[in-house]
């Protein structure tokens, strides 16, 4: 397995068939943060199983940054995204929806980037599995944090998910 950014397996995973609608159903049903998900994917192969503090610790530094900027910049990009055309503003509107798209992916990836950073720089109690196991219980202790509970419509995405990111990760 190639060692990998984060930016760079988020990038790659999701693109993989599935993954995006998995991703955003978890978002938009559960109110998950998908860098989040795809975070405790990537940790899971990387490094393996954090504690339940380890996630605690990175979803409390990560939550600034979602909730005052990407939050924002996502239900700006989606209001515009229902505006019916009229005219002359159809060009207008387009080249703001385009702008803000391009800037919430921005601070996703300033996200990835400090998730990473957080990750590398923490000295986590880490359970000595990796790969699926250890995404998996990545998984369940970010919803367990997040609230979530883990019904069979949760299970079914985060089975894409899991399938994806092994295939991801594969040499």
């Amino acid at each position: 397995m190639a060692e990998e950014g984060f930016w760079d397996f988020a990038k790659q995973l999701y693109a993989q068939p599935g993954v995006a609608d998995a991703c955003l159903w978890l978002q938009d049903q559960r109110d998950l943060d998908v860098m989040m998900i795809l975070f405790c994917l990537w940790a899971g192969h990387r490094q393996g199983a954090l504690d339940q503090a380890a996630l605690q610790q990175l979803c409390a530094a990560n939550e600034p940054l979602r909730r005052t900027v990407i939050i924002p910049l996502r239900t700006a990009r989606r209001w515009l995204k229902q505006q019916p055309g009229n005219g002359n503003s159809d060009r207008t509107v387009a080249i703001l929806y385009t702008a803000i798209k391009s800037n919430e992916l921005l601070a996703e990836q300033l996200q990835a980037q400090r998730l990473e950073q957080y990750l590398d720089a923490g000295d986590w109690a880490v359970t000595p599995v990796s790969g699926p196991v250890a995404a998996r219980a990545n998984l369940h202790s970010y919803f367990t944090l997040a609230g979530t509970v883990v019904d069979q419509p949760v299970i079914e995405h985060c089975d894409i998910l899991l399938s994806a990111a092994q295939d991801c990760m594969a040499p």
